[in-house]
């Protein structure tokens, strides 16, 4: 048999391994979690080294694997824009209230100038890409 997916395989045997474990534990201390836990344990052990096997379900595996990373990446990104433009606006009120009680309105004009053009780029940037990737898939 040829193995297409390693890390299926592995994680199967850990899997199964653990459902030992849990045999053993369950001579120990009987309970009916522990028989709940075995049977999780022994069915997706097997499910996972049955498809490590199989080179059709080992190809869907690294498809949406691979799909889930990109997911994962634009998701994490949108919401690296989003902390950071709350961020930018939160500072640009707080250092307009602030600048003005300070240093009256002479330093306050380009704390809040800067501020602004930068969460404004942010809205641009952010609203290109979303047009972007929508109009790509």
């Amino acid at each position: 048999m040829k193995i297409y997916n390693k890390k299926g395989l592995i994680l199967g045997v850990l899997s199964l391994l653990f459902a030992i474990g849990e045999v053993v534990m369950y001579f120990v201390d009987s309970s009916k979690s522990s028989i709940i836990l075995l049977i999780i344990l022994t069915v997706t052990g097997i499910e996972e080294i049955t498809r490590s096997l199989n080179k059709k379900s080992s190809i869907e595996d690294k498809d949406s694997e691979d799909e889930r990373e990109k997911f994962i990446f634009l998701k994490s990104g949108n919401i690296t824009c989003i902390i950071t433009f709350c961020l930018c606006t939160l500072f640009l009120l707080i250092l307009s209230v602030q600048g003005v009680k300070w240093w009256g309105a002479q330093l306050v004009g380009p704390i809040v100038t800067t501020l602004s053009i930068v969460s404004a780029t942010m809205v641009l940037v952010w609203f290109i890409s979303y047009f972007f990737y929508n109009k790509k898939n």
